[in-house]
């Protein structure tokens, strides 16, 4: 898998995330405490779920999204991609 935007739109709309643990993917989800990052096992997944379906979980990883959802922003991109060209030429 790769970081196909998914992530974002999540954020977006303030979903918690379960995703496997391949690092690049689990690493923004770690990082914000956001979701779940579970090894790609039946039973992992499964107890992945039940964790985002408890609503204490879930309300928390929702107000983290809430704290870090300008870093996803394209005004944010725009800002880091402006820099690294000017930083770059």
């Amino acid at each position: 898998a790769t970081q196909s935007g998914v992530t974002s739109i999540a954020y977006h709309y303030n979903r918690p995330l379960l995703v496997s643990d391949i690092q690049e993917l689990k690493n923004p989800i770690i990082s914000d405490n956001t979701g779940e990052a579970v090894k790609k096992e039946p039973k992992a997944i499964a107890l992945g779920i039940l964790r985002l379906l408890d609503k204490k979980v879930k309300t928390n990883y929702s107000e983290n999204m809430k704290k870090v959802i300008n870093k996803y922003s394209w005004t944010k991109y725009a800002e880091q991609w402006d820099k690294f060209v000017n930083e770059n030429t």
